[in-house]
């Protein structure tokens, strides 16, 4: 089976600026990894690549699902894709419903457009249920509290059954406590049948979760380690990461990070 993700060589510039710089990486059906490093690190521009709105000018292979791009129907390739960003939580109609925004997912818009049938209402009700927030259906969008939402936007990514689904730091903006719970809940999504390869992304070592195995740490457009995490998100990668003395401590699969101060030269 091929994987999701098949990326080769994959550079890309903005101009004179070096965006990304010979990227390899894979991910296998059922796989859940995590892209991590800091803001400007280029994180979104690989996602961007992966999802096709974006090409690696400079060269480079690029197959998702098994589809090498520049020879297949990217938007097909998109609606086999749910991606969660908090640029995408800006977009959605405030006044739509928790279950409103669900079944919009079918269509890939941001409000609604037309009449939902009784089996769509149905798919989108189900995929509520997947991230424990049933209760929340008749609830208005706005006035849902942000980690109510970011189950409300996972459950519209659902709702089509996508074979991969990118969580773009998904718990920004999350007090720690509505933080777990929505990461439990994902733990309980992942744990379910039929649940999507995940790539989580973040630059919060923290947020990661047990079902998450592996790991590729990007720095300044290029990578700097990729693998099982437990042997990737190191005290000495991190150190290089950061530029920095880091301490990575690891227990019930749980990560935390301690960084020194900055080296005077």
């Amino acid at each position: 089976m091929p994987s999701l993700i098949n990326l080769q060589n994959i550079s890309l510039t903005h101009g004179t600026k070096e965006i990304l710089r010979n990227i390899n990486w894979s991910v296998a059906r059922g796989e859940h990894s995590l892209l991590f490093g800091p803001n400007g690190s280029g994180k979104t521009s690989l996602l961007k690549i992966i999802n096709g709105y974006e090409w690696p000018n400079l060269g480079g292979v690029v197959e998702v699902f098994g589809e090498r791009f520049g020879q297949t129907h990217i938007p097909t390739i998109r609606q086999r894709i749910g991606w969660v960003s908090s640029s995408l939580a800006a977009r959605i109609h405030p006044a739509l419903t928790a279950r409103e925004v669900a079944m919009i997912g079918i269509d890939a818009a941001m409000d609604t457009y037309r009449v939902y049938t009784d089996e769509e209402m149905a798919r989108a009700d189900s995929a509520l249920s997947r991230l424990n927030a049933t209760h929340l259906a008749g609830r208005l969008y706005e006035q849902l509290s942000q980690g109510e939402r970011q189950r409300i936007l996972v459950a519209r990514a659902l709702v089509s059954e996508p074979e991969l689904l990118i969580l773009d730091e998904p718990a920004a903006g999350l007090d720690p406590g509505a933080r777990e719970d929505f990461l439990d809940d994902l733990s309980t999504l992942v744990a379910g049948a039929h649940a999507p390869t995940i790539i989580l992304v973040s630059h919060h070592l923290e947020e990661i979760r047990p079902f998450i195995r592996h790991a590729f740490v990007l720095k300044d457009g290029a990578c700097i380690a990729q693998g099982p995490i437990g042997k990737t998100l190191t005290s000495e990668v991190l150190a290089r990461l950061y530029d920095r003395p880091c301490v990575v401590t690891q227990r019930n699969g749980c990560f935390q990070l301690s960084i020194g101060p900055l080296a005077h030269h």
